[in-house]
């Protein structure tokens, strides 16, 4: 059992932190060449290592944790700097409403002082989904498309013309790094299998959580859950694994883990109706409701939320998909939903959408808010929407990236048979800032 550095135990503590992640868990996607690693899913920046030593001997973690002891946030913590403080560390050590005191906390994790208690972990890319705000690293079929586009010379030289920072991987990597990751053989190697193992040397965990890729269908995932259950962690009722999925392949095998396993499951679903099918191709929104009605009613509540990663076609389209996922919550439970904000590529982003379009969006949203139907995790989608597009009206207009977006969006659409126009104002957008008046579409 590996242990962790002296300046990571809790014991170690000279003051309570503004977050915990640090000393309780690792982030970790293993990859092809060996890790890219971080404190938590929210933290902005990786740290590409084949040694996790590396990692956690690092002057960007030491850093890190000196900032977080002085009670304040680094830059790599924005997204909890500006106020998603669900994403803060301190939900369990909450006492009488009031934070616990720093000696909770130390005896709290005394049992556990050298190792992580959480490991958040993407043990490979296999997925059969090709999301539009995804990546090669997370999905062997965007890989697969990305080699096809990479080969479209005037589709890259017309974004390289777009983009000044914040490039996405189709413009920085080439057509190699691509192939590479449409092949997910790379995940079932004995190399590929001692890094997983290596990550689990240095925990003792009470929470697992599992990431793809697409989990139900990559062996590597049923592997782990299987040596979880050969371990005790079954009989745990201090353990809980959390499965991130796309809910499109909940089958037998899935299920009966489940039952074994304090499981909770996170769907991720952008959306609904003919909105998620054009995000999430090639899934089909009624198999979703099929697969979410099938989790038993007493499986439901705090054991099965949502993931939202809130792009511009869902502010687009939110006056479409919005009456579906209401419908979907009223069938099955209130489930808690997660409202992710989409900062990356930076074409998929709310940022993109021109100021006269986001004042419309915002009509359609307080247009819904007004109705009594919208209550729950649903009206506090649209509220958190609200506040979204409010702050966005400061930015100035980027036509630049308005046109990648529709530079991106329409080879996807010519690979996948799909219209982008389908998407509400997309079309009149498109008139209105890409083409002459006299071509309009």
């Amino acid at each position: 059992m590996s242990k962790k550095p002296n300046y990571l135990k809790i014991s170690n503590l000279k003051n309570r932190p503004k977050c915990l992640a640090p000393w309780l868990q690792i982030w970790a996607k293993v990859m092809p060449q060996g890790y890219n690693i971080k404190p938590c899913c929210v933290y902005e920046d990786e740290f590409p290592t084949d040694n996790i030593e590396e990692y956690l001997n690092s002057n960007q973690l030491k850093e890190l944790t000196e900032t977080l002891e002085k009670g304040e946030l680094p830059d790599g913590c924005w997204r909890c700097a500006k106020g998603d403080d669900e994403w803060l560390r301190y939900e369990r050590y909450i006492k009488s409403g009031q934070l616990a005191k720093l000696e909770d906390i130390k005896e709290t994790f005394k049992d556990v002082d050298d190792q992580f208690t959480m490991l958040d972990m993407r043990p490979g890319n296999l997925c059969n989904l090709k999301c539009r705000m995804c990546n090669s690293s997370s999905s062997t079929e965007i890989a697969k498309e990305n080699v096809v586009m990479k080969e479209d010379k005037e589709l890259i030289q017309g974004l390289e013309e777009l983009y000044d920072t914040h490039r996405p991987p189709l413009l920085t990597e080439k057509k190699e790094y691509f192939e590479k990751y449409s092949d997910h053989t790379y995940s079932q190697t004995e190399a590929h299998q001692n890094r997983i193992d290596q990550l689990f040397n240095y925990t003792k965990l009470h929470r697992l959580k599992l990431l793809g890729g697409e989990p139900s269908i990559d062996p590597a995932i049923i592997s782990i859950m299987q040596d979880l259950i050969d371990k005790g962690y079954s009989d745990n009722n201090n353990f809980q694994l959390q499965i991130v999925t796309n809910m499109t392949n909940v089958n037998k095998v899935w299920k009966d883990y489940f039952k074994k396993l304090n499981v909770k499951i996170t769907a991720s679903v952008d959306g609904a109706g003919r909105t998620f099918e054009y995000i999430r191709y090639p899934a089909k929104w009624k198999t979703i409701e099929r697969n979410i009605k099938a989790i038993k009613p007493a499986e439901r509540g705090e054991n099965i939320s949502m993931n939202i990663v809130m792009n511009n076609i869902l502010f687009l389209d939110i006056k479409h998909w919005i009456p579906q996922l209401q419908k979907l919550q009223e069938q099955t439970a209130d489930f808690h939903i997660n409202f992710i904000e989409c900062s990356f590529p930076k074409h998929m982003s709310i940022d993109v959408i021109p100021q006269k379009y986001k004042k419309i969006i915002l009509n359609d949203i307080r247009q819904l808010l007004s109705k009594e139907r919208y209550v729950g995790n649903i009206r506090s989608i649209l509220e958190r929407a609200e506040i979204e597009v409010n702050k966005s009206l400061s930015e100035e207009d980027n036509i630049n990236l308005l046109k990648a977006f529709f530079m991106t969006m329409m080879k996807q659409d010519e690979l996948r048979k799909q219209n982008l126009f389908d998407i509400n104002y997309t079309k009149k957008m498109y008139n209105e800032y890409m083409v002459d008046q006299s071509k309009e579409i």
